[in-house]
């Protein structure tokens, strides 16, 4: 998938909804994932774009 802006966005939709690694054909229980690899680029858990990312979250709930 390809963004607006030329960006590459992977998203698994299989790992996402049904087929998680070495589990065989299973539903994911949660909602969404936020993996450690999202954080990573993102830049850690004390990055600037985590920390903004949570805060639109959090504005996001607070919005609903």
């Amino acid at each position: 998938m390809i963004d607006l802006e030329g960006h590459i966005v992977h998203i698994d939709y299989g790992f996402l909804l049904s087929n998680a690694p070495g589990k065989g054909l299973k539903f994911e229980q949660a909602p969404f994932k936020l993996t450690t690899e999202c954080v990573n680029v993102l830049g850690g858990v004390r990055g600037k774009y985590y920390k903004l990312y949570r805060d639109l979250v959090k504005l996001g709930f607070m919005a609903l």
